[in-house]
């Protein structure tokens, strides 16, 4: 593209200023960004013409901003600015934008690839929800590697950042430095092995991986029966309470039956398996069913008419007739949760 084309493709006029071209990006990013579009592909192809055509004006505007910014006096709120314009990439995940921001010191230890993997890494466990610059001091001796200085100002961010595991929000102060090269403003990492701080992130997000597949593990034992499948005692107090509630706020029917095979010994679980999975495909997918123990597998109608919850059961009894040997016998207890649940 020419560079009038990708001022068009911002809808700016040619020559527009630093300022604006920042503002017609971040406002296109909010709208066409994949993360707000998932699975659209034209917005998706409209993002990358976006990214394309900032990264090709970014390094001009900054560039004329910082000129203009020099001749004004007023170097801490272009410092400041490129920092927000650094974190508003990494928020937007716009990565390659965000290392365009990156000083040329820092760039000779760390590759855009290193850059991508150390903030996708960081990215699965704290997502910055929002931030602002809070404040600019000057930092005329910010000593770089080999005795090198450089001219900077450092900036305070305050930051909104969202835990991905606990959903929780944490805000807190960050501190970065915006050093002068030449006569653009950059952002100095500081880093020397982002690929070191990546593995500690991918890590620790395994290790959060584990903990959340252990919590949940735990979570379906306590509510259900393994060996079968199905809810346990624990898990149908939990679900019908759920749905007694909704069946008197909606007004709608709730029925249920309880039945109970006289099984003994352990050698008689696969008997019990045959009529869970009887039970499973006799009832629809809204219902809910149950192991009690002892035997006993517990059924609840949810929405059914009486009717129609009376013609499933006996559908469903005469299934299991033919299930249950007679050495186990099979029979019907009840037609109600209520005396169960409140023996519990």
């Amino acid at each position: 593209m020419q560079t009038r084309e990708f001022y068009q493709v911002l809808g700016l006029p040619d020559g527009s200023t630093a300022d604006e071209v920042i503002a017609a990006y971040r406002r296109l990013a909010k709208i066409y960004h994949p993360d707000l579009n998932p699975g659209n592909v034209r917005a998706e192809t409209k993002m990358k013409h976006i990214n394309e055509a900032y990264a090709a004006l970014a390094s001009s505007a900054l560039t004329t901003r910082v000129s203009s910014a020099s001749h004004a006096g007023s170097n801490a709120h272009i410092a400041a600015e490129v920092i927000s314009d650094y974190f508003d990439a990494i928020r937007l995940g716009d990565h390659a934008t965000a290392y365009s921001y990156v000083s040329e010191f820092d760039k000779r230890y760390v590759t855009i690839q290193s850059f991508k993997e150390w903030r996708e890494s960081v990215t699965r466990l704290f997502r910055i929800r929002s931030f602002r610059v809070a404040g600019v001091d000057d930092a005329p001796n910010v000593t770089l590697r080999r005795g090198l200085d450089a001219t900077g100002k450092r900036v305070i961010v305050s930051i909104s950042e969202q835990n991905c595991q606990t959903g929780e929000l944490d805000r807190f102060h960050a501190t970065k430095y915006c050093i002068l090269e030449g006569s653009e403003w950059r952002v100095l990492l500081g880093y020397r092995d982002l690929n070191e701080i990546a593995r500690v992130f991918e890590n620790l997000s395994a290790k959060y991986e584990t903990n959340d597949m252990q919590q949940n593990w735990d979570e379906y034992c306590e509510t259900h029966c393994r060996a079968l499948g199905i809810l346990s005692k624990t898990g149908l107090i939990r679900e019908s309470s759920k749905e007694i509630y909704r069946a008197k706020r909606l007004k709608i029917p709730l029925f249920a039956a309880v039945f109970r095979l006289s099984v003994t010994a352990d050698s008689d679980e696969r008997v019990l398996r045959k009529a869970s999975e009887s039970i499973r495909r006799s009832i629809r997918t809204t219902d809910i069913c149950a192991y009690l123990g002892g035997g006993a597998f517990a059924v609840l109608y949810c929405g059914l008419r009486k009717r129609s919850a009376a013609s499933v059961t006996a559908r469903l009894r005469s299934r299991l007739e033919h299930i249950v040997p007679a050495a186990c016998g099979f029979e019907q207890i009840s037609d109600s949760l209520e005396p169960f649940l409140s023996r519990q």
